[in-house]
């Protein structure tokens, strides 16, 4: 069973409430959104009584909190609550699409990692763009998170644009939908939960250092995680550890309010608990590992009219090993620049190579990097396609580099990256790809060769 409390929920937001009936249920495109209709891990499991809130007193510090007032949140002893057990899990500051708009919402996610549940009345959602937001105007001032729980925030552009605001509880999830035209920075951001006494309780820094209202001493360490990539989502990869670095976050498929496995109680590390090692979803609990991909075959001129190449043309990469990887993150653009205006993100389209999630490509495995026209055959290779119709900037032309990078914007494999630009094989009158003698191989003009096309076939 599901319960709505809807409200609304504005800029300047409102503490008011009102309990309402269930939103009409909806059939979201995309896969930001969670589908209100649909059956949840958690339907399987008796709805527990989340029950009142940790026991606390009326003892006051001074100070400013969530709430705007002269009070914090205490024990019953008198101590500060202390919400170090929250921590920043997901946050989609760039979604693919307009930005706030009904199917591609902004979203901060929180996860409670500790042993104990925690109220959340003095907890203040701190990001680059947003208002500074406290869970008494989200209406959360008397909400608390147990052990394994989450609160994920939906930022909707408008009220027609927000399919519905409020509070809306699920057996572990705690979701609220708002509206202001405010948005998340997608160049340079920062997202921190700061708790009583104005302490950041864990941080999220990308894209460029913060400014000083944003850069709490101790809150990250390093330099700032890249800039985000549309469509993806900044994930911390490992929810129980936290270093306050780049090192903990990676590019990834928005999954908000998804279950992560519980920690073992001996490694910390991500596992089903029972000793094994082994995760519910039947792999190991580490993400994917490094490998080496390669370009190994590239069609710039494939045959017919100009004007219909990018129909068929195509990027084949393999992977070499040793480890299978998630080619969610990646791009692909027709330049070394690292700003190059062509530059895409591979979007995963069709198959499948045997790992999880559905972007890993295993090893030994070929994928094909394709515009979003394409129709040309792919040998039964896993798809990955641009956010547009080409491939990099309008098109591969016979003389242009292609150049693959990873989620860390590494280069990781090139094509005709080489000093002239012209040199042969150079296929500008003949309508054949360009294969890689050996996978191996350096990129270099004799390490090409031009030949019949066999995509996705080794």
């Amino acid at each position: 069973m599901r319960a709505y409390l809807l409200f609304p929920l504005v800029v300047p937001l409102t503490a008011s409430i009102a309990c309402a009936a269930p939103p009409p249920e909806f059939e979201a495109p995309t896969q930001l959104l969670p589908d209100l209709g649909a059956p949840s891990p958690w339907d399987e499991l008796p709805e527990p009584d989340r029950g009142p809130a940790p026991p606390q007193d009326d003892t006051t510090d001074p100070g400013t909190s969530a709430g705007g007032s002269d009070t914090a949140t205490t024990t019953g002893e008198g101590r500060p609550v202390d919400l170090g057990g929250l921590r920043l899990t997901e946050v989609l500051a760039d979604p693919e699409g307009k930005d706030g708009d009904p199917w591609s919402p902004e979203i901060i996610e929180v996860l409670n990692v500790g042993d104990e549940a925690l109220p959340i009345a003095d907890l203040i959602i701190l990001a680059r763009g947003w208002p500074r937001l406290s869970t008494d105007e989200l209406g959360l001032a008397d909400e608390h998170l147990g052990p394994g729980e989450r609160l994920v925030l939906y930022r909707y552009a408008d009220l027609e644009a927000a399919p519905w605001t409020g509070v809306f509880y699920e057996p572990g999830i705690l979701e609220v939908h708002f509206e202001t035209a405010a948005g998340l920075r997608n160049g340079d951001g920062a997202v921190l939960l700061i708790g009583p006494g104005e302490e950041a309780v864990d941080a999220l820094i990308y894209g460029g250092d913060p400014p000083a209202s944003h850069d709490f001493d101790g809150a990250w360490e390093g330099v700032p995680a890249g800039e985000p990539v549309s469509g993806f989502s900044w994930c911390r990869t490992q929810p129980f550890l936290d270093s306050d670095s780049a090192e903990d976050w990676a590019l990834c498929v928005p999954s908000p309010g998804e279950l992560e496995p519980e920690p073992d109680s001996t490694t910390g590390d991500s596992t089903t608990g029972d000793g094994t090692g082994g995760t519910t979803d039947g792999t190991t609990g580490e993400p994917p590992g490094e490998a080496t991909l390669v370009i190994t075959e590239v069609l710039s001129n494939a045959p017919g009219p100009s004007s219909q190449e990018r129909e068929l043309e195509y990027v084949e990469i393999l992977n070499l090993g040793p480890d299978d990887v998630d080619l969610a993150g990646w791009s692909i653009a027709d330049s070394e620049d690292i700003d190059a205006p062509g530059r895409d993100p591979l979007l995963y389209r069709e198959g499948s190579s045997g790992c999880s999630p559905e972007s890993c490509l295993a090893v030994g495995e070929r994928a094909l990097i394709v515009g979003g026209a394409f129709i040309g055959p792919t040998g039964g290779a896993m798809v990955f396609e641009t956010d547009d119709s080409n491939l990099a900037d309008g098109g591969l032309t016979a003389h242009e580099p292609v150049v693959l990078r990873d989620a860390d914007e590494t280069i990781a494999s090139t094509y005709r990256a080489w000093p002239d630009a012209f040199a042969e094989p150079y296929p500008v009158d003949i309508e054949l790809p360009a294969h890689r003698l050996t996978p191996e191989a350096d990129d270099e003009p004799a390490q090409w060769e031009l030949a019949e096309a066999s995509p996705g076939v080794p």
